[in-house]
């Protein structure tokens, strides 16, 4: 699943989409939610490891592909 959905994963991160998915920033659309965004990715760079951020982002995709969120 890694090599499709990010090949680059370790290179850089699939974390401002784990931000998305889970709504962490809001759901509207504007810049100011875009640089949220960023800034809750960077901390979660900072505060998990890439496999703890990989975990959690498949739970999540996975969830939300089912409707079941949380």
């Amino acid at each position: 699943m890694l090599s499709i959905e990010d090949r680059r994963f370790y290179q850089h991160t699939i974390t401002q989409q784990l931000v998305r998915l889970r709504g962490l920033v809001g759901r509207e659309q504007s810049m100011n939610r875009k640089l949220r965004e960023a800034f809750a990715a960077l901390w979660l760079d900072f505060h998990m490891d890439k496999e703890a951020i990989l975990t959690v982002w498949m739970a999540s995709a996975h969830a939300s592909r089912w409707g079941h969120f949380y």
